[in-house]
C-alpha cells in the first residue's frame, strides 16, 4: 500500500505541472538587446552586473535546494525499488507471449517518452528544482521539514494548482485500486512503464540540479509559488 501512495504523489504532481505549469524568459539575455545603441556601455555593463549578481546561488539557497531534491529523489527511489521486484517477474520466468512482449516495449517506450521525457524533464523536473532552490527565498519550519512535497508543489502553491492537484488525487486513487487488481502479467507489464519514466525522471531531476550548479542559474519555468500579501 505504501508504494501506491507514493506513486500516487508522484502522478499528482506529474498531472498538475502538466496542466498549469508556464515557460518564462529569462530576462537578463534582453537587457544588452533593449533600445540598441540608445542605452550607454555603463547603463549595459549595471544592468548585466546587477543580472549577474540575481542569478548567484548563496550558500543558504545550496543547502535547502540540496535538501529539497533530495527528498523528492528518495521518494522516487523508494517508489523504484517496489516496482523493480514486480516489473522483473516476466524476465524472471520467461513466460510472455509475443503479444505480451509487444504490449511491453511498446508501454515502456510509450512511458519512457511521455511520462520521462515530457512530463518530466520538460515540466516537472524543473519546477521541482526550482522549488526547491526558492525555499530560501520561502523558508519556514514546514516548508524546510518536508522540503520535498514543497518542491512537488503538493503545498505552498499558487490556488489553481492546490486545486488541481487535490480533485486529481481521487482520480488518481480509483485508478491505482484498479491497477493493483490487474493479473499477471499485466501489472508486470505496467510496473515495468512506470519504472522506465520514474528512472528517467529521477535522473531528469539530477540533470537539471548539476545545470544549477554549474550555470548558478535557475531553470526558466514559473515556479507557481504564490506572491507574498
Amino acid at each position: 500500500m505504501q508504494l501506491y501512495v507514493l506513486f500516487l504523489v508522484i502522478l499528482i504532481c506529474l498531472i498538475s505541472s502538466i496542466a498549469s505549469s508556464t515557460s518564462i524568459q529569462f530576462k537578463s539575455s534582453l537587457i544588452s538587446k533593449l533600445k540598441g545603441g540608445s542605452i550607454s556601455n555603463k547603463n549595459n555593463q549595471m544592468n548585466i552586473k546587477s543580472a549577474n549578481n540575481h542569478n548567484k546561488i548563496s550558500l543558504r539557497q545550496s543547502l535547502l535546494g540540496s535538501w529539497g531534491v533530495l527528498q523528492v529523489v528518495t521518494i522516487l527511489g523508494n517508489a523504484i525499488k517496489r516496482l523493480i521486484p514486480i516489473a522483473l517477474q516476466p524476465f524472471q520466468r520467461q513466460d510472455l507471449l509475443l503479444h505480451h512482449w509487444i504490449t511491453l516495449i511498446s508501454w515502456v517506450l510509450v512511458m519512457g517518452y511521455t511520462e520521462g521525457y515530457k512530463a518530466f524533464h520538460l515540466k516537472f523536473s524543473p519546477l521541482v528544482v526550482k522549488r526547491a532552490f526558492k525555499i530560501a527565498d520561502n523558508a519556514s519550519f514546514l516548508n524546510i521539514v518536508i522540503a520535498g512535497p514543497f518542491s512537488m508543489g503538493l503545498f505552498g502553491a499558487t490556488k489553481k494548482r492546490m486545486i488541481i492537484s487535490w480533485s486529481i488525487s481521487v482520480g488518481v486513487l480509483v485508478l491505482v485500486k484498479l491497477v493493483k487488481e490487474l493479473p499477471y502479467p499485466w501489472r508486470s507489464i505496467v510496473d515495468s512503464g512506470v519504472v522506465v519514466g520514474l528512472g528517467i525522471g529521477t535522473l531528469s531531476i539530477l540533470y537539471h540540479t548539476f545545470k544549477v550548479f554549474f550555470s548558478k542559474k535557475l531553470p526558466e519555468i514559473d515556479d507557481q509559488i504564490p506572491p507574498r500579501i
